[in-house]
């Protein structure tokens, strides 16, 4: 018992500290940054090994492929106010709209 109450322990701790730090929507303020510093010439992708944790989301690479960068590109340009509601809302249609195509749900 005292071994499950340690580990239910540690686990409400460790959520408690992840929950604290300001990590809201970081995939989009990776993709947002790392289109925004295509734009301004730099290197969206990871060019070499990792030897250091990026100093924030804007730091980090892209992932998607390329076709997807002139897309964020726009984004990165725009406030952030309407983008950043609009990121989860997106992905909630394209959910959603992929239900509709796998059949697995029904719209009557």
């Amino acid at each position: 018992m005292v071994l499950l109450a340690g580990i239910v322990a540690s686990w409400v701790i460790y959520d408690i500290l992840f929950w604290q730090q300001p990590n809201n929507l970081y995939d989009l303020n990776v993709y947002l940054g790392s289109a925004a510093r295509w734009l301004d010439g730099g290197q969206p992708y990871m060019t070499a090994a990792v030897s250091s944790w990026p100093s924030g989301p804007q730091h980090d690479f892209f992932l998607y492929p390329p076709p997807f960068l002139p897309i964020f590109g726009l984004l990165s340009r725009l406030p952030v106010i309407p983008v950043a509601p609009a990121f989860p809302v997106a992905m909630v249609a394209c959910a959603f709209f992929a239900y509709l195509c796998l059949a697995l749900l029904r719209v009557s």
